[in-house]
């Protein structure tokens, strides 16, 4: 279950607040927490769709409906043999797999800049509201694409798929919304080294990707940190929420390309578990060949801007 409430302070007079560090060192503390919690938010996503991942291939697993459309003779079969099912399904795991990689991998980084690691203070900046803004996003997508492959019955409480979409919709809210993730990443992040720890993560992922798809996220990257840095403040915002899951995308592509490799070569040597290792190459080729094509207009849509935005005034 999401664990929130309402809490209410002072209704009958008698709410006293307590000086906790030194005066006017509320806001740096408030980081200090506010920076772990959006991991630990952006983690909740991740589990949240790990959840509905595991129960909808259980429910389409057993639920028979529909002789497949090329073998009609053939009787009804489980639907998870339908092909939008199965992409549904391969869609859940994969971006689930994406999403506690891109959560690690800023685990990690605060892990480095705890020893003092050089650069890993930077590196853990930009991928904070990465974690946060994307791996909440996807929760929520996974969690309704649960509901969908349940069908109607994704819809009762019964199934108990809509308690997770539910439990997931929290997440892009508290903690600072994904709204402000943005924000933060493209105002406070990007703007205060004018883009040299973004332009590091970018060349970092140049050097080590292979696939054609995820050479193509970094040039759209690239392109779309060169022109929101020329930009005013508030085409920059306008632009921020395109901005940060172009490089969401992007970091989650390079990540699961990493998976792949690491898989095959692990296959080659005669290595590990076959049957995890091919399941972990094949979650890498789908992300990059149905998922990471997604962000392909993204940088066209930070370029932009706000253009269009003004047009709102005319709603009466």
């Amino acid at each position: 279950a999401s664990p929130t409430c309402a809490m209410s302070f002072g209704d009958n007079d008698a709410c006293a607040g307590w000086l906790v560090g030194e005066e006017f060192g509320g806001m740096p503390a408030m980081f200090t927490m506010m920076n772990m919690a959006r991991l630990n938010v952006g983690l909740q996503g991740v589990e949240i769709a790990e959840r509905a991942t595991q129960q909808a291939l259980a429910y389409a697993r057993e639920r028979v409906q529909s002789a497949r459309a090329s073998a009609p003779g053939a009787g009804p079969v489980p639907i998870i043999q339908h092909p939008d099912v199965r992409r549904m399904l391969m869609t859940m795991s994969v971006q689930t797999q994406a999403i506690r990689a891109l959560v690690y991998a800023a685990v990690a980084e605060a892990d480095r800049a705890s020893l003092g690691l050089a650069g890993a203070k930077e590196r853990l900046d930009l991928l904070t509201p990465l974690a946060k803004a994307h791996g909440t996003d996807i929760g929520c997508e996974v969690a309704s694409l649960g509901v969908q492959v349940h069908g109607g019955m994704g819809f009762i409480e019964e199934a108990g798929a809509a308690q997770h979409y539910r439990d997931a919709r929290i997440a892009p809210i508290y903690e600072g919304t994904n709204g402000i993730q943005a924000a933060d990443l493209v105002g406070r992040k990007l703007a205060r080294d004018g883009g040299v720890a973004m332009r590091s993560l970018v060349a970092e992922i140049r050097a080590e990707a292979q696939s054609d798809g995820l050479l193509t996220l970094v040039r759209d990257v690239d392109v779309a940190t060169a022109t929101l840095l020329e930009m005013d403040v508030d085409d920059r915002l306008a632009a921020s929420a395109p901005y940060l899951t172009l490089v969401s995308v992007m970091v989650c592509g390079w990540l699961m390309e990493q998976q792949g490799r690491i898989a095959r070569g692990l296959l080659e040597a005669g290595q590990g578990e076959d049957q995890f290792l091919d399941w972990k190459v094949a979650s890498a080729d789908y992300y990059l060949a149905q998922i990471a094509p997604r962000a392909a207009g993204l940088a066209t849509i930070v370029a932009n801007g706000q253009a269009g935005l003004g047009a709102l005034n005319l709603i009466g």
